[in-house]
């Protein structure tokens, strides 16, 4: 990066996206790793928030799913939002393919370039932008 402020940037920006989250409580983190990882309660339509059931089949507005190709975290098996669309209540359900891996999903210099026009090509064939 050296010499190349453009570079370092995008390098700021991506510390700054990985480290700029809120603190959260450990019984929450706790329940949230349980509650959706462990036991997927979201897809089983399991999931109870303040007293109300879940259900993935209520969404009725329109989806985008972005998901990405490679990961360091996840195997293949344990990506959640793969399935989503079979659960969504929706007909108007769209999956997204990012080819960067997770965590650069949004902050590569690449993936700056092919997410947001993504998005906003989906935005705009729905009239939503």
């Amino acid at each position: 990066m050296h010499g190349d402020p453009e570079q370092l940037k995008n390098f700021m920006r991506m510390e700054k996206w990985i480290f700029d989250s809120p603190d959260q409580p450990a019984r929450a983190f706790r329940e949230f790793i349980q509650w959706f990882y462990h036991e997927n309660r979201l897809i089983r339509g399991e999931l109870t928030l303040d007293g109300t059931q879940v259900l993935l089949k209520n969404i009725k507005c329109p989806v985008l799913n972005i998901n990405t190709q490679r990961t360091i975290i996840w195997f293949p098996a344990q990506r959640r939002s793969i399935p989503l669309g079979a659960h969504v209540g929706c007909e108007d359900y769209e999956r997204f393919r990012s080819m960067s891996a997770t965590s650069a999903c949004m902050v590569s210099g690449k993936a700056r370039k092919v997410v947001p026009a993504a998005i906003t090509r989906w935005l705009l064939k729905r009239n939503l932008a």
